[in-house]
C-alpha cells in the first residue's frame, strides 16, 4: 500500500488549520473520510466513494431488482421508467439511491427535472447521488437543460452541510460541458468562482476539509482538461499547488492537486522540484511525468536525474519515459523515415539521454529495464553524434535469449528491438533464434524487428506462424516492406478466424488490384466470423464491411450484404444499408434482431460476491487479492465473479502493459480484439479510477464492455465516468505495477468471507 501522507513532516497554514478545526470527511453513517486511496480490509469503504451494498437495498431487493432490470434494458417504454418513479419514493434511502443512479445512468437530458429534489434528500449519500445523476443527465441534454442542471447544483452548495456531499457538487458542476454556450467564458469564471468559494468554506481559517477538497481539485482537473481556458484563475491555480505540497494532506488528493495543477496551465518548475520531496511516490511520479513539458532546461534535466535515484521503480520508469519521450524522439523518427542518421543531436540534450537510459538498462527492476531497453535504439541514433553507441551491451543482452517459454526473455527482446536500430547487422544475426522461440510474444517482437531490418524473408516465415498475434504482425510488417506485393499473403490469410487478423489484413488490403481473389475472401471471412453471433465482433465486421464496400459493387457482392440489413447488431445493419446505398444510390431499411445480452445477476449472485474475494496468482510468483462491487457494477462484477469461478481466466495472460498507466487482460488471444462473445453495459458513477481499481476495457463505444479487463497502475481519472469500476485491489496494491507483456494469470483463488 501507499503511504497515506497522513504523517504531519511539515506544518503549513493549510494543515494548521485542518488539525485545528478536527475537520474530516465522509458520508453520515459510513466511516470517516479515509485517507489512503484504497483500504485494506471487508469493511472498509473505496475511498473516498463509499459504494452501494446488500445492507442498503436489503429491505426491497424486489424492487431493486426490477430497477436494475429497467437500467439494463435503458428504460425504453414509460413502465419501465415507473419502475425508477417507485424507487423515488420508497422510505429506504439506499432504494432511493439505486433508484437516483440508475435514472441518471439512463443519460438523458429530457430526464433531468426529476433528480433535482432529491439534491435536497435527508440522506446524503443519496443527495451526492442526485448530484452525480444530475451532470450525467446535463451531458446530454440542451444548453438550457445543462445550465438548469448548473444552476440546482450550484444553489445546493450554499444549503449542504455534508463534506461528501459538497465534494460531489462542485465535482458535477465542473464536468458539465460549457462549449457552444453564448457565455461560456463567464460560465467557467463563475465555476472557477465556486471552487475557490467551496475550498476556502472552512468555519476555521478558511479552509475545508480533506473530502471537499479533493471534491475541489477533482472538479479543477474536469473543468482544465474538458475547456480551453487560455487564461485561468491564478487564485485557483496557487490553491491547487499549496493543496499539492502540503504533505499533511492524504496523498491522493495531493495527487489529484497535482493533476489539476498542470491541467489548469503549464506546469511550473520551481513546483515540479518542490514535490520530488513528496513522501508519496505517486507525487514524485507526476513531478516526473509533468517534467518533459518544461522547456529543455536545466530544471527539466535536474527532475529527469533525481528520478534516477529514486527508492520507487514507478518513479524511475516514469524518468526513463522522460528521456525517451516524444520530444526527444523527433529527430530519430525522422531518421527512420529518411533511412539516415543524423548528423548532431537535435534533442539539445547532447547525448545524455541515451546515457541515462544505458545505465537505465540496468536497473535491478525488470519494468525499468525492459521500458529502458525498447528506448535506447532510436533515442541514442537521434544523438549519434554525441552518444556513446551502447551497441554492445544490446548485443551482450539480446544474445542472452533464453529457450525457456515463460521466462527470461523481456530484457533480450528489448535489446533486440534498440540493437536493429543501432547496429542492424548484429540483430539480424540473432534474429534466427527469435523466430522460432516458443513464446508467442517474443515472436511477435521478432516480427517487428524483421519489419525494422527490412527482412521480407523472415516475415514470410512469421506469416505462416500458427499464433494469430504472430501472423498479424508479420503482415502489417510484410506490407511496410513489399507494399502491396503482400497482397496475395493478406488474402491467404483472411481464411483465419481470429477477429483482430481479420480488422488488421482488411485495412492493409486497402487499395489492393486482386479484386478477383480479394472480395470473394472478404466475403467468406464476413460470413464466418459473423456465424459465431459475437457482439464483440463488432470492430472486425465494420472493417471487413468497409473493404467489401471499397472492392465490390452491388452486382459482384451485393446478394451477400443484403443478410447484413438484419443483422443481430445494429450498427452492422446499419453499415450494410450504408454500403448498399454507396453503391445503388439507394436507401435501405434495417429490421436488425437485437444483440444478445449477457443475463442478468440475481439477487443471490450479488450477496455471493460481495461476500467473496479473489487472490490472483500470476506467473512471476506474486499475487493479489482483489474485492469487487456488485451493488455499484452489477453486470460488470458478476461477470468477472463468474470467469474467475469458471477458471476462464486461468493460464490467460497479461498481454498489454503500459507503464505507470495500467495493465490488461483476460483475451484468450492475447490481445485487444479476441474476447467473449457478449457486450456488458457501462455502470459508471462515483466511485473514480483510483490507483488499483480495475475495470472493463470497451470494444466500439458505451455499453461495449467486452471481458478484457484493467487494472489501473495508477489515479486515472481522466477515464471517470467513461469506463466502468467494478473492484479494487485491496491486498498486494503494488503487484500490478511490477507486471510484464506476458505475465500469466496461474490461478484466481476465491476466498469466502461471509463466516
Amino acid at each position: 500500500m501507499h503511504s497515506s501522507g497522513s504523517r504531519l513532516t511539515l506544518i503549513n497554514p493549510l494543515t494548521f488549520v485542518l488539525l485545528a478545526a478536527g475537520l474530516t470527511g465522509g458520508m453520515v453513517g459510513c466511516s470517516p473520510d479515509p485517507v489512503p486511496a484504497l483500504v485494506n480490509g471487508p469493511e472498509a469503504p473505496l475511498a473516498p466513494e463509499v459504494p452501494l451494498t446488500y445492507r442498503d437495498i436489503q429491505k426491497d431487493t424486489a424492487l431493486y431488482m426490477a430497477m436494475l432490470a429497467a437500467e439494463d434494458r435503458r428504460a425504453p417504454v414509460d413502465e419501465d421508467l415507473e419502475i425508477f418513479r417507485r424507487g423515488f419514493l420508497s422510505e429506504y434511502p439506499g432504494i432511493r439511491r439505486a433508484a437516483v443512479r440508475g435514472w441518471g445512468r439512463l443519460g438523458r437530458g429530457s430526464l433531468m427535472p426529476e433528480l433535482i429534489p432529491f439534491l435536497s434528500d435527508p440522506t446524503p449519500e443519496v443527495r451526492a447521488e442526485a448530484a452525480d445523476a444530475l451532470a450525467w443527465a446535463a451531458e446530454a441534454g440542451s444548453q438550457a437543460q445543462r445550465e438548469q442542471a448548473r444552476t440546482a447544483l450550484a444553489g445546493r452548495l450554499s444549503e449542504e452541510t455534508d463534506p461528501a456531499v459538497l465534494a460531489v457538487l462542485v465535482r458535477s458542476i465542473s464536468r458539465i460541458p460549457f462549449s457552444g454556450t453564448p457565455d461560456e467564458g463567464s460560465q467557467i469564471r463563475e465555476t472557477e468562482r465556486l471552487l475557490l468559494e467551496v475550498a476556502r468554506s472552512g468555519t476555521s481559517g478558511g479552509i475545508s476539509s480533506p473530502t471537499v477538497l479533493l471534491g475541489v481539485t477533482r472538479g479543477a482537473q474536469s473543468l482544465y482538461s474538458l475547456n480551453d481556458i487560455p487564461e485561468p484563475d491564478i487564485g485557483l491555480v496557487r490553491l491547487l499547488e499549496e493543496i499539492s505540497l502540503d504533505s499533511g494532506m492524504p496523498a491522493m488528493l495531493r495527487r489529484s492537486a497535482t493533476e489539476a495543477r498542470v491541467a489548469a496551465m503549464e506546469p511550473d518548475a520551481g513546483h515540479l522540484i518542490r514535490l520530488m520531496d513528496d513522501p508519496d511516490p505517486g507525487v514524485r511520479m507526476l513531478a516526473v511525468r509533468y517534467a518533459i513539458r518544461l522547456p529543455e532546461d536545466e530544471d527539466q534535466k535536474l527532475l529527469l536525474r533525481r528520478s534516477a535515484a529514486d527508492p520507487a521503480a514507478e518513479v524511475r520508469v516514469e524518468g526513463v519515459m522522460g528521456w525517451s519521450s516524444d520530444v526527444r524522439l523527433s529527430s530519430a523518427l525522422s531518421a527512420n523515415l529518411t533511412g539516415g542518421i543524423p548528423s548532431s543531436g537535435s534533442s539539445g540534450t547532447g547525448g545524455e539521454s541515451c546515457e541515462r537510459l544505458t545505465a537505465a538498462a540496468a536497473d535491478t527492476v525488470d519494468i525499468v529495464a525492459v521500458t529502458a531497453l525498447n528506448a535506447l535504439g532510436p533515442v541514442c541514433r537521434s544523438e549519434h553524434a554525441a552518444a556513446e553507441m551502447p551497441g554492445e551491451m544490446l548485443t551482450t543482452t539480446a544474445s542472452a535469449l533464453s529457450d525457456a517459454g515463460n521466462a527470461g526473455w523481456h530484457r533480450p527482446t528489448a535489446a533486440l528491438t534498440s540493437l536493429a536500430i543501432i547496429d542492424p547487422a548484429s540483430a539480424g544475426e540473432l534474429l534466427p533464434r527469435y523466430l522460432s522461440h516458443p513464446n508467442s510474444f517474443v515472436r511477435v517482437h521478432a516480427a517487428e524487428v524483421a519489419t525494422a531490418l527490412r527482412n521480407e524473408a523472415a516475415l514470410r516465415v512469421l506469416a505462416g506462424d500458427p499464433i494469430a498475434n504472430v501472423r498479424t504482425a508479420a503482415a502489417s510488417g510484410l506490407v511496410q516492406v513489399v507494399g502491396h506485393a503482400a497482397d496475395p499473403v493478406l488474402i491467404g490469410l483472411l481464411r483465419s478466424p481470429e477477429p483482430q487478423l481479420l480488422l488488421v489484413v482488411s485495412d492493409l488490403l486497402e487499395g489492393t488490384r486482386q479484386t478477383t481473389t480479394a472480395l470473394p475472401a472478404l466475403l467468406d471471412a464476413l460470413d464466418d466470423i459473423s456465424s459465431r453471433i459475437a457482439s464483440t465482433t463488432r470492430a472486425t465486421r465494420t472493417a471487413l464491411l468497409t473493404r467489401i464496400e471499397e472492392l465490390g459493387s452491388y452486382r459482384t457482392a451485393g446478394s451477400r450484404v443484403e443478410p447484413y440489413l438484419s443483422d443481430i447488431d445494429p450498427v452492422i445493419a446499419e453499415r450494410a444499408a450504408e454500403v448498399i446505398q454507396s453503391w445503388t444510390g439507394e436507401e435501405r431499411a434495417t429490421s436488425p434482431e437485437g444483440l444478445v445480452s449477457l443475463p442478468l445477476p440475481a439477487i443471490t449472485d450479488l450477496r455471493t460476491v460481495e461476500n467473496t474475494h479473489y487472490q490472483v496468482f500470476l506467473s512471476n510468483g506474486l499475487s493479489f487479492v482483489v474485492r469487487l462491487l456488485p451493488f455499484e457494477s452489477p453486470t460488470n462484477a458478476v461477470r468477472f465473479a463468474r470467469m474467475a469461478r469458471d477458471g476462464v481466466l486461468d493460464g490467460l495472460t497479461i498481454h498489454e502493459v503500459a507503464p505507470n498507466r495500467y495493465i490488461k487482460g483476460g483475451s484468450p488471444r492475447a490481445n485487444n480484439y479476441a474476447s467473449s462473445d457478449l457486450f456488458t453495459r457501462d455502470e459508471t458513477g462515483l466511485i473514480g479510477h483510483w490507483r488499483g481499481t480495475l475495470g472493463f476495457s470497451l470494444s466500439d463505444g458505451p455499453d461495449t464492455g467486452n471481458g478484457l479487463f484493467f487494472i489501473n497502475l495508477a489515479d486515472y481519472p481522466e477515464t471517470n465516468h467513461s469506463y466502468t469500476v467494478f473492484g479494487e485491489i485491496i491486498e498486494g496494491q503494488e503487484v500490478p505495477s511490477t507486471v510484464l507483456e506476458g505475465t500469466v494469470i496461474d490461478l484466481i483463488r476465491r476466498i469466502d468471507i461471509s463466516r
